[in-house]
């Protein structure tokens, strides 16, 4: 197994940059499985949003929690993110990719 990673500066770059190279790679007729991350900014909090949409298809898991914008802390909804690991996982098995 290789292992690599992407870093871009400033906030959400990275993550855009992941979602733009999936998005090409769909349109060349690869079909993907995985998730794709995307950061929702909020003009009334300190900490964004955190999406992930499994690819190919979606749908989209918010997988953080509004918890106010006072709370510290990690804000990762550890129940949605086991979600979408059992939807990545039937998506490679062929079955119907979704989450409930």
């Amino acid at each position: 197994m290789k292992l690599a990673y992407v870093t871009l500066q400033c906030r959400g770059r990275t993550d855009e940059l992941i979602a733009s190279v999936a998005d090409q790679l769909t349109r060349d007729g690869l079909r993907l499985a995985g998730t794709v991350q995307s950061n929702i900014e909020r003009p009334d909090r300190r900490k964004c949003d955190m999406d992930l949409i499994i690819l190919p298809d979606g749908p989209v898991v918010r997988i953080s929690e509004d918890r106010g914008d006072l709370a510290r802390g990690c804000m990762l909804d550890s129940g949605a993110l086991e979600q979408t690991v059992v939807a990545v996982y039937a998506c490679r098995a062929g079955s119907r990719c979704r989450c409930s």
